[in-house]
């Protein structure tokens, strides 16, 4: 059923980040000290990509995450119970975009490219509807009464959570495209190219990083060649400082980035916490009973 598939990937590309500890407050001053604090060079870590999403504070936390699909799962199920059915609450999915750190020795000669995230099992509702017409108009609705499921997620993503949703989006967009100003840079497409020639003396000809991972993450095992040549990878890798440089390349774009953008960044963080104290309240509403959904 598409329509129950689209808003699972709405929900998670709007909350989806690694968990940590955020500040909570909009007090300017405390989150440039926390960014500053935040973005400080590492020598034994380096972050890239969404790894950096935790640093700043306006996304939520894993733990906040799976509140949110709860919410939404809790207030299908009690929709379909309104209506006189039932429906089985899932729960959270696993991350699937989240890949490991391109320097994480353990993740790298244990899973090759693939990013260890378990097959999706099944989902039980969605068989049931493709069965019963009469449970998937329950379930999804029509154009003459709305479904559960768009009843449940305007109650747990909409109502209460467009300002921050919103301010989430524009800063997750805009510190994506501050970040991705390292690939096409002169040091990215020369440590490229010196990878690449590394691979080569290992017997493996691929142009980037993004090659072998193209050819491998979508198997359905892992073989020893691939984690032969992840291997290899990881010593290029190393031997140039790929991933070292596209950190501390990242570093200096996301701290220009805060400061350009610290008003906005105070403005979502405030609105996370109104949106999360409204979780609180539509939490308790399902908890009670007194949520009147469908």
């Amino acid at each position: 059923m598409r329509g129950r598939h689209v808003v699972i990937s709405m929900a998670f590309l709007l909350c989806g980040c690694a968990s940590g500890s955020l500040p909570t407050t909009s007090d300017s001053r405390l989150v440039e000290s926390t960014l500053s604090d935040a973005v400080a060079p590492n020598p034994e870590r380096f972050p890239v990509g969404r790894e950096w999403r935790q640093v700043y504070g306006f996304f939520l936390g894993g733990d906040d995450e799976s509140r949110v699909y709860a919410l939404w799962q809790s207030a299908i199920e009690s929709c379909m119970t309104r209506r006189g059915s039932d429906y089985l609450a899932l729960p959270p999915p696993e991350d699937q975009g989240y890949l490991p750190n391109p320097l994480d020795a353990a993740a790298a000669l244990s899973l090759g490219y693939h990013s260890g995230v378990a097959q999706v099992a099944p989902n039980p509702n969605d068989q049931r509807a493709n069965s019963d017409p009469a449970y998937a108009l329950l379930l999804f609705g029509n154009d003459e009464r709305p479904g559960c499921i768009p009843l449940a997620s305007q109650f747990a993503y909409g109502d209460g959570g467009g300002e921050y949703i919103d301010s989430l989006n524009s800063l997750s967009a805009s510190m994506q495209e501050a970040q991705a100003r390292w690939f096409g840079s002169p040091d990215q497409i020369s440590i490229t190219e010196r990878w690449s020639e590394c691979m080569k003396s290992r017997g493996y000809d691929f142009p980037t990083p993004d090659a072998p991972r193209s050819l491998y993450a979508e198997e359905r095992e892992i073989s020893q060649a691939e984690l032969d040549t992840r291997s290899a990878d990881l010593e290029c890798d190393r031997a140039t400082g790929l991933t070292v440089a596209r950190s501390n390349a990242e570093r200096e774009l996301l701290k220009a980035w805060a400061q350009d953008n610290e008003a906005a960044i105070a403005a979502t963080i405030e609105a996370r916490a109104t949106y999360l104290a409204s979780l609180a309240t539509k939490e308790s509403s399902i908890a009670d009973g007194t949520a009147a959904i469908g």
